[in-house]
């Protein structure tokens, strides 16, 4: 019973400062936030816009089967969501800070004096303190699933807040221009390239053979050979012919040097002869004529080589030309878009700062450190008696 007695003043003394503490950490903290949301905070209002980024689908998609075509939609939207990020990551650099300085007078509307002192940006701050500031007055959104561009934009006064808004709105859609001006910068010039380089490589094929011709004295070696073979065809039925003759005299019973019989022989030699050096230019070369040493059956597979490869170069080059009209019909359109449908307007009531929320919140973070700050409290004091 004494043991209980004299604990019971002690209880009391803890007991006796819970509510100095209560009112230090909990209501006192509250009443200055309170005091100063409501009666320095500054009031801030928000203009909203959004925007979608588009592209124009390629006039010359390939449509003809389902797998071209859902590549190339979704190339175009791949391309869609990489533009939309560019333009959110612009409105968040330092770079847009630089091209809207021109447009509005940041300082005076973000540095105003009747601001109050935690919300407004500091005067004379260094660019990077002033891109901190920036970051916390607008934020832009892009949403993955509707690929829309939310830009929210803070200021003190309304007309000032909408002001801001339709600079950046302008801002985003020169910058969006100046994507599709580059693409179709990048695009025409690739094409241009193409052709000269189709140019180039047809006309080394054509001095190919050209100089393949003038160093065999050879134009078309197929209709020459087409001829020879002919020739000799035609060499082939004389020999033929004498020789039936020959033999028909011979049966007659004509001597061997009968002049008829030789003027046979004569005549069959002479055409043998001719037939063999026929063949000798076809397979071996026309040795008396050193201009075209090569037998015309080589330069028959050479010049097919080299007229294939003049084929397969003038095609190119007429596709690199239609390809190149067709980055040009492309290039007239606007390939790349900025479509608005939600304009900068005038707020007409502030959101920020959410007074009623901040003050909630401040107060159930002190009532919290309260509580464990008490709990700590009592389980130290018990462990020490």
């Amino acid at each position: 019973m004494l043991k209980t007695a004299n604990a019971l003043p002690k209880r009391v003394r803890r007991t006796r400062w819970q509510p100095i503490i209560f009112v230090l950490v909990v209501l006192l903290p509250s009443a200055i936030s309170a005091a100063y949301l409501y009666e320095i905070a500054s009031d801030q209002f928000v203009s909203e816009f959004r925007f979608h980024v588009r592209h124009a689908p390629p006039s010359a998609m390939d449509t003809s089967s389902p797998v071209s075509g859902l590549t190339g939609a979704a190339s175009v939207a791949l391309q869609g969501m990489t533009d939309s990020e560019i333009v959110v990551q612009y409105l968040q650099s330092r770079k847009v800070l630089d091209d809207l300085r021109p447009l509005v007078d940041i300082e005076h509307i973000y540095a105003r004096p009747d601001a109050d002192w935690f919300a407004r940006l500091g005067s004379n701050e260094p660019i990077e303190n002033q891109l901190l500031y920036w970051r916390r007055v607008v934020d832009p959104f892009f949403d993955l699933a509707t690929g829309i561009i939310t830009v929210k934009v803070r200021a003190f006064d309304p007309a000032e807040a909408q002001q801001v808004s339709e600079a950046l709105l302008g801002l985003s859609e020169k910058l969006v221009n100046s994507l599709s001006d580059r693409a179709k910068y990048n695009k025409l010039n690739y094409a241009r390239q193409e052709v000269e380089q189709k140019v180039t490589a047809m006309r080394e094929t054509e001095l190919a053979l050209r100089d393949f011709r003038n160093r065999n004295a050879v134009l078309f070696p197929n209709i020459q050979a087409t001829e020879s073979a002919g020739v000799d065809e035609k060499l082939q039925d004389q020999i033929s012919t004498a020789r039936a003759s020959l033999n028909a005299l011979r049966i007659q019973g004509l001597e061997a040097g009968a002049p008829r019989i030789r003027l046979l022989e004569n005549r069959i030699s002479g055409l043998e002869a001719e037939a063999a050096q026929q063949q000798t230019r076809v397979t071996v070369g026309d040795v008396a004529n050193l201009a075209r040493p090569v037998p015309l059956a080589s330069a028959m597979a050479s010049y097919d080589a080299l007229d294939v490869d003049a084929k397969i170069a003038a095609k190119s080059y007429e596709m690199a030309v239609m390809a190149e009209q067709r980055a040009v019909d492309e290039a007239a359109q606007q390939q790349i878009y900025l479509d608005t449908f939600v304009t900068p307007g005038k707020p007409e009531r502030s959101l920020y700062p959410e007074r009623w929320r901040v003050l909630l919140q401040i107060l159930a973070s002190t009532l919290v450190i309260w509580c464990l700050g008490t709990l700590i409290w009592r389980a130290t004091l018990d462990h020490m008696e």
